[in-house]
């Protein structure tokens, strides 16, 4: 069944508007090695394009303005310097008698906290492992966040753990020779020194003025004033020294984000805490298989399981403090008859929902938390929000592809998303969605004029514009002819990949 293209409210000449809601900022792109992110320095991170009226179709919305905030990306492990050598070779010795953090929820695969040796076993890099990913950072973060996993590692040092963050350019505390006239001062000067601290003095010890020992707190107060421009994981977690590096990075982020929320920090984020875990992916490892039937002489390097390069899983409120990208799906489930009008399954969302509450939503729509396939989000989604069982679902519903975009919110946080998009042709007579979990009001059958209506009025939540845009044009309802503004329209929706790692 052909589609005629749509007409525009009188008066309006594009739907562009819409798309730069939601895809508002430009993240960063590479290359990323050490000296690359170091000449990022002076550059400020940009929006890219503003909120102009939907109305207006003049080149003024191109015009954006500069946010001189510097966004810091994080990486897993920090990009290969020959001017900074990986930490572990300057201190895994000097870390021999440093606890590590004890752990408050031990996770099966992790044995309990302890000292870490002095010549940690770990097995040899097998040949496919030893074929390193690329860098590429895994998530942005704003100065606040850069302060606040400084005085993390503060912190820990105070506590006499290791460190979970390393920083470009590193973050070291003056230190001075070991006094010969304690032993006490001696051994732990000969540690502390080496990983870049200052001698620390215990709390029963009283040095004398000949002694060179600081007190910690104010070792810690001499911190390098250098401005950073990468943060990564420290090398010991990484390696594996204290488990699988996987849950060790988890559980740390846990407890930081949990001590954020505890102490008010991040609030406007994570007073909408979830108990929701999502996945953070690292680098895919190249691929080096043969392009025809991916196959590999070289132990079948090619060849990687779906999601292996998840590096661990964080609370989906505290995402966007780290600007990591997020994953979820999005359906569009919609009626199409002959000699009648297309029309969209659309459901207004709760007035108690923690986001966007009272606004509509595509028909169908949430995040693929940790463990899931965007396939088993999508079904799963069906039920909990539409009523809509497996068993009708799964013969009808299509992929129709995958949008990606980043979007920072009004209080300056980076959100990139990636949203796997489904369609679901319904016939008269079919099941009719019913809210199921509380966080839909209503369900309404709209005409394609309703629902961009409902667009420009500023009612739907700006994500799902982009989706019923997407879907618009697949349908052949939004074309050149009905939008001056098309090919950038389609541009932007699918003209670009995402800067940040996905499922490998």
């Amino acid at each position: 069944m052909s589609a005629s293209p749509l007409v525009l409210p009188p008066g309006v000449f594009t739907l562009l508007p819409l798309v730069n809601v939601t895809h508002n900022f430009t993240l960063p792109s590479g290359p990323w090695s050490d000296a690359a992110c170091r000449a990022r320095l002076p550059e400020p991170a940009q929006s890219s394009y503003n909120d102009s009226s939907a109305i207006d179709d003049s080149d003024d919305e191109a015009d954006s303005g500069e946010n001189d905030e510097f966004l810091v990306p994080l990486f897993v492990e920090l990009p290969h310097s020959s001017a900074y050598p990986p930490q572990h070779s300057r201190t895994s010795r000097s870390n021999s008698r440093t606890s590590s953090f004890s752990r408050r929820t031990p996770l099966p695969t992790l044995r309990s906290s302890s000292p870490t040796p002095s010549h940690p076993t770990t097995a040899p890099p097998s040949k496919k492992s030893a074929k390193k990913a690329p860098s590429q950072p895994i998530g942005f973060l704003r100065p606040s966040i850069v302060e606040a996993l400084k005085k993390d590692n503060r912190v820990m040092a105070e506590m006499g753990c290791k460190p979970v963050w390393e920083f470009r350019p590193p973050i070291e505390l003056p230190s001075k020779p070991p006094s010969r006239r304690s032993s006490f001062g001696s051994r732990r000067g000969s540690s502390t020194a080496a990983a870049g601290m200052a001698p620390l003095t215990p709390a029963s010890a009283t040095p004398t003025a000949s002694e060179s020992a600081v007190p910690i707190s104010e070792a810690l107060s001499k911190l390098s004033i250098k401005r950073t421009y990468a943060v990564g994981f420290s090398s010991w977690i990484n390696e594996g020294e204290e488990g699988d590096p996987h849950d060790v990075r988890k559980e740390h982020l846990d407890r930081i984000a949990r001590g954020w929320k505890m102490t008010g920090q991040f609030a406007d984020q994570l007073d909408g805490w979830r108990d929701e875990l999502y996945p953070v992916y690292g680098p895919a490892p190249p691929f080096s298989g043969n392009p025809v039937d991916g196959t590999n002489d070289d132990d079948d390097a090619g060849h990687v399981f779906p999601g292996s390069n998840r590096v661990f899983e964080l609370e989906r409120a505290a995402c966007a403090l780290l600007g990591i990208a997020t994953f979820g799906v999005h359906l569009t489930a919609y009626i199409e008859e002959p000699g009648e009008p297309l029309k969209v399954w659309v459901p207004k969302r709760s007035a108690t929902k923690q986001t966007w509450p009272s606004y509509y939503d595509n028909t169908v729509a949430g995040g693929i938390t940790s463990g899931q396939s965007p396939w088993e989000a999508v079904i799963r989604e069906c039920e909990e929000e539409a009523s809509l069982p497996a068993d009708f679902v799964e013969p009808r519903v299509k992929s129709t592809g995958v949008l990606s975009y980043t979007y920072r919110t009004k209080e300056g946080w980076v959100q990139p998303e990636v949203q796997y998009c489904y369609d679901l042709k319904m016939q008269k007579g079919d099941p009719t969605p019913i809210p199921n979990d509380g966080e839909v009001e209503a369900f309404k059958l709209l005409t394609i004029d309703e629902v961009v209506q409902i667009m420009l009025e500023g009612k739907m939540k700006p994500n799902c514009c982009l989706v019923l845009l997407d879907f618009l044009v697949r349908h052949g309802y939004l074309t050149s002819e009905s939008d001056t503004r098309y090919l950038e329209i389609v541009t932007r929706l699918r003209g670009t990949g995402p800067v940040l790692p996905g499922p490998a």
